[in-house]
């Protein structure tokens, strides 16, 4: 949780230190924090199989439009590194009846062993539109040049969500990751359950798969806590 007291600590200077500045550009800001019982992104593990911690905050414009985020997770991969920051700005305007997120993002890898590749940069896009009663979204992410050895690399993905109750959401994602260089190409798929415990308290069950290499060829189930602020 140490990585996160900078940008912690930053967002609060912003917003008390520049009162005039911050009364015209932000308007609401908050974060998370949270433990997973294993770090997956795009279906993959991110902390080899181990638990791991995350937290993050965020600063929106007062009409929502605009944000600016901050975020630190754990992780482990082959260069030792134990941590990752990601920052990252994006855009959410609405199109033909659809909420689009255009977002770049910054991600820098904290431990590892000197000369290491730790840095990358993330573009995502997505399209979110209601549908009866689910919610339906599409993603496209791409990297020109990922953190070690990972090059260029495209991600697609589709997820539905359904408001079940009051406090129960369920969820289902596919989607596939491709590389330019050599690497192998895979696709994965989940299914979640988020349950509200408090309107500042998730709890996430999700069974994940992947034909990714390297991972188990049993589905994984991920179980998380997430408190906002």
């Amino acid at each position: 949780m140490r990585v996160l007291i900078p940008a912690l600590a930053a967002l609060s200077l912003l917003v008390a230190g520049a009162p005039a500045v911050a009364q015209s550009w932000i308007g609401d800001t908050g974060g998370e924090v949270g433990v997973t019982t294993d770090n997956r992104s795009k279906f993959a593990s991110k902390s080899g199989g181990d638990p791991a911690a995350f937290a993050g905050v965020y600063a929106l414009t007062p009409d929502g439009a605009w944000y600016v985020e901050g975020e630190a997770e754990t992780i482990r991969d082959s260069s030792g590194s134990d941590a990752e920051l990601t920052f990252a700005a994006g855009w959410r305007p609405q199109v033909i009846g659809f909420d689009l997120d255009l977002a770049a993002a910054r991600k820098v890898r904290l431990g590892a062993r000197p000369g290491a590749d730790t840095e990358a940069w993330e573009f995502t896009a997505d399209a979110e539109r209601a549908i009866g009663p689910f919610e339906g979204r599409l993603r496209l992410q791409q990297s020109p040049d990922g953190a070690g050895s990972t090059g260029a690399w495209v991600y697609y993905e589709a997820r539905l969500r359904w408001d079940v109750a009051p406090r129960w959401t369920l969820d289902a994602q596919v989607g596939t990751r491709d590389y330019e260089d050599d690497a192998d190409d895979y696709s994965g798929a989940s299914l979640g359950a988020v349950y509200a415990v408090t309107d500042n308290l998730e709890f996430d069950l999700r069974l994940i798969d992947t034909d990714r290499a390297g991972e188990d060829d049993e589905p994984a189930l991920v179980v998380s806590l997430i408190a906002g602020f």
